[in-house]
């Protein structure tokens, strides 16, 4: 049915893939990294939230309790016509809670280049670096100056998405699986711990108009614990995305 065929083809090819974590936000931390199998030609800007548990140590308390940090921000990108390759990259605000002076701030780049292109199945692979940075609300040594009192948190996501899309009406969905190898460097001063942990993505999309894009975003996988670096539960993103250019 040539109607049916064009409609699904004109939806399809206009599902905007910049979401957020990355999908939703370009390898921020704070947001899942796995973005969707799917690159939309032209520029595209999203705006982003997302939802990390980390464990918080309870002084007085002893034990640990889970809380959650919410980071929020915006991200861009750009790909060629040919949509072969992806380049994202974004900003953010993040709340630490107790023991750090808010808001933190994040930032991070991401590259993805298309290995399969086809009308209803995608593949690609993904690299990308990701930054967070937030102050202590005191030193932790007094003898350390105060514009020196930063802790920094690194990540490097290494990984792929394979997803699937369709349309319904006007509008086209997406659905891709992403697992990820990801590195994580938490560092105060001169000392430093490093992680490294398996993480699996399911990132949801859906084409409203041929600019205007949701997505939803859940990752989970192996966890932190006690002191490591990295996400200690689920972190979920979501994000309205805006594509300039590109048909």
């Amino acid at each position: 049915m040539p109607d049916r065929t064009s409609r699904f083809t004109a939806a399809a090819a206009v599902l905007l893939a910049l979401v957020a974590g990355d999908p939703l936000g370009a390898q921020l931390p704070g947001i899942p990294t796995a973005p969707g199998a799917f690159i939309r030609p032209g520029v595209a800007l999203a705006a982003n939230l997302g939802f990390e548990q980390r464990a918080i140590l309870e002084v007085g308390a002893g034990g640990t309790s889970r809380r959650t940090r919410a980071t929020y921000g915006g991200a861009a990108a750009f790909a060629p016509a040919a949509g072969r390759w992806q380049l994202a990259g974004g900003f953010a605000a993040q709340t630490w809670g107790d023991g750090y002076r808010d808001p933190a701030t994040a930032f991070g780049g991401r590259a993805s280049w298309a290995v399969v292109r086809g009308a209803r199945l995608g593949v690609a692979a993904i690299g990308g670096i990701g930054f967070a940075r937030a102050r202590l609300d005191a030193p932790a040594d007094p003898a350390v100056a105060d514009s020196d009192d930063v802790v920094l948190m690194r990540q490097v996501p290494l990984g792929a998405a394979v997803g699937v899309r369709g349309a319904f009406g006007a509008r086209a969905w997406a659905l891709s699986l992403a697992p990820q190898y990801v590195w994580y460097r938490l560092s105060y001063g001169e000392d430093a711990v490093s992680a490294s942990r398996a993480r699996v993505g399911v990132v949801a999309e859906a084409a409203l108009t041929p600019r205007l894009g949701v997505s939803l975003a859940l990752e989970d996988g192996a966890r932190a614990a006690g002191g490591e670096p990295g996400p200690r539960g689920t972190t979920v993103g979501v994000a309205v995305s805006f594509a300039l250019g590109g048909r």
